[in-house]
């Protein structure tokens, strides 16, 4: 049994004040439960009580004296392993640059596909909730679920894929740090944290879009 929380760092902007990139990533685990008591004994042990009251901690905002404490503790006291697309804006057809919905599809079926070898029988995947422009989440969830059982040996299988609010499943909140470190390392030239992680990183690819 798996469990996938998949969020993603950057914008999908090309205005000057927009990111160079988007990153796409899963984090896979066997343990939810796990992931969940971590995160609330890290929080409880390093953020003010003020900040506590927010509902949800985004890596963006963190000072880096708390990430830093955060990838080297969580590198050695968790198991899970990380999957990540990577949507370099330079590289976008004109064609697709008003077509986020599109865009986000092609890079989770190509997270999908590279992460195949972690297709178990039963697996739940989870979203950040998010508006996608020009395309329905029904879609999404459709094509995640068709591109599993094509992937997948089992004769039996059970797929399960949710959109839910970070603020309310504080892993999807863990799969927001992930994908920072890696939208730090691909887009800011700034390896600190996912060097500290990289024991747990299994692939990460550019979408080829050309």
């Amino acid at each position: 049994m798996k469990y996938i929380y998949i969020d993603e760092s950057g914008d999908f902007g090309f205005s000057k004040k927009s990111t160079k990139a988007v990153i796409v990533a899963a984090t896979f685990t066997d343990s939810p439960i796990e992931i969940t008591r971590w995160f609330n004994k890290i929080k409880r042990r390093k953020i003010r009580k003020k900040d506590k009251t927010t509902g949800e901690l985004k890596a963006s905002v963190i000072p880096d004296k708390f990430l830093e404490y955060y990838y080297q503790h969580v590198a050695k006291d968790l198991n899970f392993s990380i999957y990540a697309i990577v949507i370099n804006k330079k590289y976008i057809p004109p064609r697709l640059k008003n077509e986020e919905g599109l865009i986000y599809l092609k890079a989770i079926e190509k997270l999908v596909e590279i992460s195949k070898t972690e297709i178990d029988q039963t697996m739940f995947w989870y979203f950040d909730r998010r508006t996608l422009k020009n395309i329905s989440w029904d879609l999404i969830k459709q094509s995640v679920r068709n591109k599993l059982i094509l992937l997948s040996a089992k004769r039996k299988y059970n797929f399960e894929i949710h959109q839910t609010d970070s603020k309310r499943n504080i892993n999807l909140q863990f799969a927001d740090f992930i994908a920072y470190a890696i939208f730090r390392s691909k887009c800011m030239s700034d390896s600190r944290w996912i060097n500290l992680i990289k024991k747990h990183v299994k692939r990460v690819d550019e979408l080829n879009l050309r």
